[in-house]
């Protein structure tokens, strides 16, 4: 499996070679996946964390999120806004402060999952 240096988001071919989601150009090799035991022994043996699927899923696909509002709250929660999209969201959706505060909140909530 191979994974970017940079956010760590899993290639989902052996032959991919740049990040969709930082288009960063450094992958690795890791030996080990995160694997769903690791939280309790949930019995999915080796496969990757569901978080990490659905981070995958939403990273690789072509569709833009910014465009609905909610599909811009699930890509925060699960993936992540930075700062400037987040302003940018918050101007088109009438997000208040307190909706990206929690979208911060719950996207580290989702991260924490991850570790």
């Amino acid at each position: 499996m191979k994974k970017c240096c940079k956010c760590e988001a899993v290639a989902l071919h052996d032959e991919d070679e740049l990040c969709r989601r930082c288009m960063c150009e450094d992958f690795t090799e890791c030996s080990e996946a995160k694997t769903t035991t690791d939280k309790g022994g949930s019995g999915f043996g080796d496969l990757l964390c569901p978080i990490e699927s659905i981070t995958s899923t939403l990273a690789f696909a072509t569709k833009d999120w910014s465009i609905d509002k909610n599909d811009a709250w699930i890509y925060g929660v699960v993936a992540g806004w930075d700062d400037d999209s987040l302003s940018e969201l918050q101007g088109r959706f009438g997000w208040t402060g307190a909706d990206i505060a929690r979208l911060k909140q719950l996207h580290r909530a989702c991260n924490d999952l991850r570790a």
